[in-house]
């Protein structure tokens, strides 16, 4: 992979590992409230990683997909932990099960995009 595309996608990756990791600990009172019809809250953790398991891959293009997405899921794992401790959040299951499934189809995504675009 080219070298200017893995130092910005490092720039970015650790922007975003930080983004995650302020909204995570934020109280539940700072967080706006989004949903119009329905919550969106497990889609958000989709996205939040797919897109930290994504820019981790391109930023380290040697790091196996599997070390990716077991970072990601052990990141989602250890801040649920961690927030009925550090803030008056809840710990919840399904939000790791969100995480999860944001790593993975971060991964499935990239390996789309690479394979369409010959990278």
């Amino acid at each position: 992979m080219k070298n200017w595309l893995v130092q910005k996608a490092r720039f970015l990756f650790w922007g975003w590992f930080l983004t995650i990791l302020v909204l995570s600990f934020l109280p539940k009172s700072k967080i706006p409230d989004v949903s119009l019809f329905f919550s969106p809250d497990k889609l958000v953790h989709i996205i939040m990683y797919a897109t930290l398991v994504t820019l981790m891959k391109v930023a380290y293009p040697s790091l196996k997909m599997t070390w990716a997405i077991g970072i990601g899921i052990l990141l989602g794992t250890m801040i649920e932990i961690l927030q009925p401790i550090i803030t008056n959040r809840n710990f919840e299951t399904y939000d790791i099960i969100a995480n999860a499934v944001g790593a993975i189809v971060g991964l499935v995504i990239l390996k789309f995009i690479v394979k369409q675009a010959k990278l």
